[in-house]
């Protein structure tokens, strides 16, 4: 190891002429600008136990890309995608060569190339992809196709801190490594834990390079989780997730049948509830305590029987598993699709969406703008169309879509002078509104929800005056 660390820092300091003898006694290609001929020699030399090829540069883990680029004098830090996009860089292409202005000379299938190599979507036409190809370069401008100028000079102190990494045989994560990652994770949490807590566990394995977004992997990660929990129940009790409002604690319990029935008056408006959910997590987070429980509050307006105590845990559950599974659908969103079958489910949506979109809005105006069950509705109507939504990448596209529909039509509400209007007549009804009594409050909520055919009321009213009135 230390033979190949002072081979490492003569590689660093070494001149062109140097760095192609170097290639030639190595019977390596000499061809390229110096950096290139330096990577080379790198990549051979030095880090002879790993498989830099293009194909294989996904499955370095993300543990030890932060150290191979190390190795390479190149910047450690960003997200997974980014350090592999900047080694594949690095290692395969010159950086006089791939810029942003010779892009438009590459052909199609060209760049589709490159877009598959950089992890980037491949819909689109040409200018699409170059678009999406330029800006990766842009962001990794100056972080890849030369070493940093600290490492050619001569520094006894930088090759102490120099790291060479081997790959270890337990880097791949099985479902065994994921169920030893969850026992040690209850041990450390023998009183129970937060969502939050869960969360960062389940973050802490990405950065181990277990790839939390695929399907398969999440649902390895929760058996495991309840796995556990039922091998260790009859001998010591395994807490679960704390997801336990503070207000839950003090309520009162009622009998098992009672709560049973309750609890399916829960389960039979799942889907209901769900929307509500996605609807508070747009604006506010389960971490924010104070908004989380009137939230869970306001379900009792609907009906919910939120004063019994396990159903308000239940109710909590819900919202914080959709919190969960909102993030997922994000990291879904950006990342390649893991499987065939995502791909093609995709695919499937992509294919849809133009109809999806076009009975967007229609379904938001059915419901006179009832969000939640405009929401409900566009997901029955998503499933009918043969969609998917277990798989997160599909789910998260679908609400994108519909939020996307959501912002676009309050822009267009904000142009529209008859909205402009009645929302000037709002303001003048609820100027001073906190002083007036709870009956004539109520007056004022008719007129707003039927503020349409009280401005008809007024035309007729008007019209009939003929000028009188």
């Amino acid at each position: 190891m230390t033979d190949k660390v002072d081979l490492l820092c003569e590689l660093y300091q070494a001149r062109f002429d140097r760095l192609k003898e170097m290639a030639s006694v190595s019977e390596l290609p000499k061809n390229g600008p110096v950096e290139v001929v330096r990577a080379r020699l790198i990549k051979n030399l030095v880090l002879t136990d790993w498989d830099l090829s293009k194909e294989n540069i996904k499955s370095i883990k993300n543990k030890n890309l932060g150290e191979i680029l190390g190795v390479f004098g190149l910047k450690k830090s960003g997200s997974i995608r980014e350090r592999r996009q900047r080694l594949y860089l690095h290692l395969y292409e010159d950086p006089k060569t791939l810029t942003a202005e010779n892009l438009d000379k590459m052909n199609k299938q060209d760049i589709h190339s490159l877009c598959k190599i950089l992890e980037l979507p491949l819909t689109g036409d040409k200018q699409t992809l170059l678009v999406r190809v330029a800006g990766v370069l842009a962001s990794q401008q100056g972080s890849w196709g030369k070493v940093k100028k600290s490492l050619k000079r001569k520094n006894d102190n930088a090759k102490s801190k120099i790291v060479i990494p081997n790959p270890s045989e337990d880097d791949d994560y099985s479902s065994t490594n994921i169920q030893d990652s969850v026992e040690k994770f209850i041990e450390e949490h023998p009183e129970g834990w937060s969502f939050e807590e869960e969360s960062e566990f389940r973050n802490n394995l990405a950065d181990d390079g277990v790839e939390i977004s695929r399907v398969e992997v999440s649902n390895s990660i929760d058996n495991a989780l309840k796995t556990v929990q039922q091998e260790n129940e009859s001998e010591t009790p395994i807490p679960q997730m704390n997801q336990t409002a503070p207000s839950i604690v003090a309520e009162t319990e009622i009998d098992t049948l009672e709560r049973e029935a309750a609890i399916i008056e829960v389960e039979s408006r799942i889907a209901e509830i769900e929307s509500s959910a996605r609807d508070f997590l747009t604006v506010s987070s389960t971490s924010n305590s104070e908004d989380f429980e009137l939230f869970i509050d306001n379900l009792g307006s609907h009906g919910l029987p939120v004063d019994i105590k396990s159903v308000r845990a239940y109710l909590t559950d819900i919202v914080m598993k959709m919190e969960f599974k909102i993030d997922s659908e994000k990291d879904a969103i950006n990342s390649m699709p893991n499987s065939w079958s995502e791909r093609e489910a995709i695919r499937q949506f992509e294919n849809a969406r133009s109809s999806l979109r076009d009975q967007l809005s229609n379904t938001i105006n059915l419901h006179d703008g009832d969000l939640i069950k405009a929401r409900m509705a566009f997901e029955e109507i998503a499933k009918s169309m043969g969609l998917d939504l277990r798989i997160p990448s599909i789910s998260g596209r679908l609400h994108a879509l519909f939020d996307l529909q959501v912002d676009l039509s309050e822009a267009e509400g904000l142009q529209d002078p008859n909205i402009a209007r009645r929302n000037r007549v709002l303001k003048i009804l609820h100027h001073g509104s906190v002083h007036i009594t709870p009956e004539e409050r109520r007056v004022i909520d008719r007129l707003e929800r039927n503020i349409v055919a009280f401005e008809q009321l007024v035309e007729t009213v008007m019209e009939s005056s003929e000028g009188t009135f």
